[in-house]
């Protein structure tokens, strides 16, 4: 028999494993109900340059890319927001806010070594129009995690104002951005000492990116990054996440929360808070969102938005046992197997055997 194997990065499903992965996305998408989300399907394929818009920074290699008959780039979705952000451009902004939820395959091409899977189920909210919503979609990412997670889980909270802002007070211009993001987001501390003492000026804005990626914890850290820097725009940036945790306080959920001022959006769209979403036993977040209100203006319909999503396939999920019973018939009497099968409760897998009589086997 042929070894015939899936692409690489991609994987099979079936069985008890299918059954449990199912089962995490119906829950989440129950509790997104219950708070007024209502659901959405995309198309697996969209153009490219939908994405191409999207993003802005689109890097070209991690899209599965093709043609359709008329020589247009169509790609395989690589998130839900950027689909779900085109749907919403045609949308009324008087009838905002718009609440969806999904559970789809995402396809995005990573290194073979990076650990990570090329196609992953994908079950999330977005919530779009609006400048609110923040404690509502935290709250949701929070009681998401306690379901994913139960207590073990962590909801690290960024902010992307903080270090944009901070970049535009140094004259950093976009190339000097990416670089000081990469090595803040890597924590590279000898090289981004060695950036700072070359491309940043003002002693107080250097002592702050040196910091960034070394302040980590509870809600002091935010009163840590706001005395590092006399801009009053910092202090008012830590003074809204300040808010954000006395709201998550009050829904009793801010002992699973920290702060990460270091925390660098790896997507240009980000305008507002970053989050992601950590548990126990898995090797990466499992959660992760936060809030764009500049891209649906990008599709001609400026609304704020902010959502997140939870990578299904990264869960440490135990396989759910299949409760299935069989019907034994002999040859003959498929017809009355099946009709037996449809009085019965549960299900049921049918096998022709050599036996006299239908049996039940629960």
């Amino acid at each position: 028999m042929k070894n015939i194997r899936v692409p690489s990065g991609l994987r099979d499903f079936a069985g008890g494993e299918e059954l449990a992965r199912q089962s995490v996305v119906n829950q989440l998408q129950t509790l997104f109900a219950k708070y007024g989300y209502r659901r959405i399907s995309t198309p697996a394929i969209e153009y490219y340059s939908t994405y191409q818009l999207g993003y802005q920074d689109a890097e070209d290699e991690v899209f599965y890319k093709f043609f359709d008959g008329d020589g247009r780039i169509l790609t395989l979705r690589s998130d839900m927001t950027i689909p779900i952000a085109r749907y919403a451009s045609a949308l009324s902004a008087s009838e905002a806010p718009y609440r969806f939820t999904y559970g789809e395959d995402v396809y995005k091409v990573n290194a073979s070594f990076a650990g990570r899977r090329n196609e992953v189920t994908d079950c999330g909210i977005e919530r779009i129009g609006g400048e609110d919503g923040d404690i509502e979609v935290l709250w949701l990412a929070a009681k998401a995690m306690e379901m994913i997670g139960g207590d073990n889980y962590v909801l690290e909270i960024g902010s992307a104002p903080l270090f944009q802002k901070a970049a535009e007070a140094a004259g950093l211009q976009t190339e000097q951005k990416k670089v000081l993001a990469d090595l803040t987001d890597r924590k590279s501390m000898v090289d981004l000492n060695a950036f700072l003492e070359g491309n940043v000026k003002d002693h107080q804005l250097r002592t702050f990116f040196a910091n960034l990626p070394l302040l980590n914890g509870g809600a002091d850290v935010l009163h840590d990054i706001a005395k590092l820097t006399d801009l009053k725009m910092i202090a008012e940036e830590c003074e809204v996440l300040m808010a954000l945790y006395e709201g998550l306080e009050k829904l009793g959920v801010s002992d699973c929360i920290t702060f990460d001022p270091g925390k660098i959006p790896h997507l240009n769209y980000y305008t507002g808070i970053i989050f992601e979403g950590y548990r126990q036993g898995a090797g990466h977040c499992v959660l992760s969102g936060g809030r764009y209100d500049e891209l649906l203006g990008r599709f001609g319909n400026p609304m704020g938005a902010i959502g997140f999503g939870v990578k299904i396939d990264y869960l440490p999920l135990q396989k759910e046992k299949e409760k299935t019973g069989t019907i034994l018939y002999p040859k003959g009497m498929e017809a009355e197997a099946l009709k037996l099968a449809e009085k019965e409760e549960g299900s049921f897998a049918l096998r022709c055997v050599e036996v006299t009589e239908i049996e039940v086997i629960r």
